[in-house]
């Protein structure tokens, strides 16, 4: 009889120890997979909790987001001017405006660098296009250090598609001069895919060397013989659709392919 009760004695505390070490570390992943998702200055997600909240919307009933896409414009000459701790001071600032300016509805990411994403499901893009109009000037030391940022705004299914869509939208921002917002229309996201298909195709001309090359001699007006000759870049797409140096060249140029051009 003694025997029987240390044997249950020692199988219940086991049995404790056991509970109490699958509750550590259930809360240790839990810690983990959260740490995962944040980004470690400003506390808000990161891109991995940014496209965990864009998989997650895409299986709701109502797989639609708004997006904005924000960048502080010149935030390389805030950080030469006060340092990486200035730098630090400005993204806090930031993070912090538009955590409480927008509220429970926006999720609030950095995405990385001096880059945000806000993202909702039922938030108004006029209400995101208000605060990025007003965001304050933040004290740093001595110094008074204003934010401006630039942002493509833009609404659609919850895929890459919406995110493609913004980030054409803040280039457009940047393009006009700073401190702009940009929200994608139904003529801008026409655009912006007929752009995309473009550039996949470009892609594998550029691998199959179908860039093919025109030479267009130049000729002495006196006697008309040739004396050298222009090289002109011309492109053709599967469908038979030619595209102008002017369009293609800088599409190569954007995706930093130029020393691949191969003809």
């Amino acid at each position: 009889g003694i025997c029987c009760l240390v044997y249950a004695t020692t199988l219940v505390g086991g049995h404790d120890a056991i509970q109490d070490l699958v509750h550590r570390l259930r809360r240790q992943r839990a810690q983990s997979e959260q740490l995962a998702i944040t980004d470690p200055l400003t506390g808000l997600a990161n891109r991995r909790g940014l496209n965990r909240f864009i998989a997650e919307a895409a299986r709701g009933p109502e797989a639609e987001l708004r997006v904005a896409l924000i960048d502080i414009d010149d935030f390389k000459r805030i950080n030469d001017r006060h340092g990486h701790m200035g730098g630090d001071v400005v993204l806090l600032g930031l993070a912090e405006h538009l955590s409480d300016a927008l509220g429970h509805q926006w999720l609030v990411t950095r995405s990385g660098g001096d880059e945000f994403v806000c993202a909702s499901q039922t938030g108004s893009l006029d209400d995101v296009c208000r605060v990025l109009s007003d965001v304050p000037s933040l004290q740093f030391e001595d110094a008074i250090v204003p934010i401006k940022v630039s942002a493509g705004l833009a609404r659609g299914p919850a895929d890459d598609t919406i995110l493609a869509d913004a980030s054409e939208a803040l280039r457009l921002s940047k393009q006009q001069g700073k401190h702009e917002l940009t929200v994608v229309d139904d003529e801008l996201r026409a655009r912006f895919t007929e752009s995309r298909r473009l550039g996949a195709q470009l892609a594998e001309a550029l691998e199959h060397r179908d860039i093919e090359i025109w030479a267009q001699p130049i000729v002495h007006t006196e006697d008309r013989s040739i004396y050298s000759y222009e090289c002109l870049a011309r492109w053709t797409t599967p469908e038979g659709q030619r595209i102008p140096p002017s369009t293609f060249i800088p599409m190569i140029e954007d995706q930093r392919q130029i020393g691949r051009a191969h003809v």
